[in-house]
């Protein structure tokens, strides 16, 4: 299978995280390599299942336009510290939430 356009997988990200993120995610970065999509949500608050049951789903929606191309996914929710608000992986595409 041939990869995805670039620009595809970011209009799938944006698309997916509609009417799925949690209050508190501020940010999602989104990297894929070797078929493997890499999906990190960042937060202003401690994440807890809520958080994690979203980026799952927003990495389920992704994966199903891409069915044929990513065989696997890494899953993070990171907390973000208010007084240093610097993303320490951004991956390929980083959508900013607020």
């Amino acid at each position: 299978m041939k990869k995805p356009a670039a620009i595809s997988i970011k209009q799938s990200a944006r698309r997916a995280t509609i009417g799925t993120i949690t209050p508190g995610m501020v940010a999602i970065a989104i990297g894929w390599q070797s078929r493997c999509l890499h999906l990190i949500a960042y937060l202003e608050k401690t994440p807890n299942s809520d958080d994690f049951e979203a980026v799952s789903d927003i990495a389920g929606e992704i994966i199903s336009d891409f069915p044929d191309y990513f065989t696997k996914t890494k899953e993070e929710c990171r907390l973000i510290d208010n007084q240093n608000a610097e993303y320490d992986e951004q991956l390929e595409c980083l959508i900013n939430l607020k």
